[in-house]
C-alpha cells in the first residue's frame, strides 16, 4: 500500500465503507471505533472461510450488512447508550453484540449461543480487539 500502509486493499474498503455509512447516521463514533469495526469485519471474513459462520460472504457485505445494520439498530434504540448491560442471545457471529460493545464501551456485553465453535470466534475478536466489556457465554438461553 502507499505511504507505507500496511492494510490489504479489503481492509481499505472495509475502512472506507464504514466510514461512509457512520456519516450518514446521527452515531458519534470516533476513527478508533471504526477501525476495531474493520478489525472486527476482517475477523469475521477470516473465520467465515474455515467454518459456516456469517451469511455474507465478503469483507464489505459483512460490514454493511452486519456491522451497519446494527448500528441502524443502535441508532433506532437510545436506551443503549445508557444501558450497564446487554445480552445477545443466540449471538452465533457475535452480531449485534460485538458491534455493540465497540460504539458502547461503557455496556458490559454478554453473548450467549449454544455452539462451540461460535464461542472460539467470540473469545478471538474480544482477545484481538481487547474488548474487555465482553463475555461470551456457551449454552442455551432458557437454561441460563
Amino acid at each position: 500500500m502507499m505511504n507505507g500502509d500496511s492494510r490489504s486493499q479489503d481492509e481499505v474498503a472495509v475502512f472506507s465503507l464504514l466510514s461512509r455509512g457512520f456519516d450518514s447516521l446521527p452515531l458519534d463514533v470516533s476513527q478508533p471505533q471504526i477501525e476495531l469495526l474493520s478489525a472486527l469485519v476482517m475477523l469475521l471474513d477470516d473465520w467465515s472461510g474455515r467454518i459456516n459462520l456469517t451469511g455474507p460472504r465478503s469483507p464489505e457485505a459483512i460490514a454493511s450488512r452486519l456491522v451497519l445494520d446494527t448500528a441502524a439498530t443502535a441508532n433506532a434504540l437510545p436506551e443503549l447508550k445508557t444501558a450497564e448491560s446487554v445480552a445477545d442471545i443466540g449471538t452465533r457471529a457475535g452480531v449485534p453484540g460485538l458491534p455493540f460493545a465497540i460504539l458502547f464501551p461503557q455496556t458490559c456485553v454478554q453473548l450467549i449461543d449454544s455452539r462451540e465453535k461460535r464461542h472460539h470466534v467470540r473469545r478471538a475478536a474480544k482477545r484481538k480487539l481487547g474488548l474487555e466489556n465482553v463475555e461470551s457465554i456457551i449454552g442455551r438461553a432458557e437454561v441460563l
